[in-house]
């Protein structure tokens, strides 16, 4: 399944990004409010996950897509 399918089925209307590729960046929507990143990260901290590879909200609920190139069962 593309990403754009993915957009399709779940509704462009919600898709929510921040970054030129598309994705959903945590530290700039935190910077954004006047927060840092960094103090939210749970976990290993060389694994900082900042990325959201596709966004979609509504006004009750967020929706947070990981996309993979190469997946097996």
């Amino acid at each position: 399944m593309t990403r754009q399918q993915i957009i399709d089925i779940i509704g462009a209307h919600f898709l929510v990004s921040n970054i030129e590729t598309g994705e959903y960046s945590y530290p700039k929507a935190l910077k954004n409010i006047g927060k840092d990143y960094k103090k939210y990260l749970v976990g290993h901290p060389d694994k900082e996950h900042k990325f959201a590879d596709i966004r979609f909200e509504s006004e009750k609920l967020i929706v947070l897509v990981e996309t993979k190139d190469k997946f097996t069962t």
